[in-house]
């Protein structure tokens, strides 16, 4: 059974120190439901790369989406999966 309104279409990051949650959750990636609940995406993992950037897979759009602290003049690469 799906819930309604639906819920877990975003990535959120929590901080941690010695193992325990050590402040704020702030959200890391949002926007992946419409208002009308329509998915553009759902986020079904979560991985850090080498280089610190978080990589978040979802199955709707089958995208890997790569998140980092990069300028805002920089564009954004999507790499696409085959699945």
């Amino acid at each position: 059974m799906n819930h309604r309104p639906k819920s877990g279409y975003k990535v959120t990051y929590v901080p941690f120190k010695d193992g325990k949650p050590a402040g704020q959750s702030v959200y890391a990636l949002t926007d992946f439901l419409h208002a009308d609940e329509k998915a553009q995406g759902r986020p079904v993992g979560v991985i850090l790369n080498m280089t610190g950037a978080l990589l978040v897979s979802e199955d709707v759009g089958k995208v890997i989406w790569r998140v980092s602290g990069v300028p805002r003049t920089q564009q954004v690469r999507f790499i696409r999966g085959s699945w």
